[in-house]
């Protein structure tokens, strides 16, 4: 199974944070769009997590 680098994995999120959609993300950094979504749906999950963990009182 291919892995991302931790550099092509801040480089798709760094688009995605500017607003850069999805398709064009893929288009700038030549990655799948299932390489894509999934990097997203990771990052959510573990931001949903952080976010529990550090909103309880």
């Amino acid at each position: 199974m291919n892995q991302l680098s931790t550099q092509d994995r801040v480089h798709i999120l760094t688009a995605l944070s500017e607003g850069v959609g999805i398709n064009a993300t893929c288009r700038i950094t030549g990655k799948s769009k299932n390489t894509v979504l999934k990097l997203l749906a990771d990052v959510g999950r573990a931001g949903a997590v952080y976010q529990d963990q550090a909103c309880v009182t």
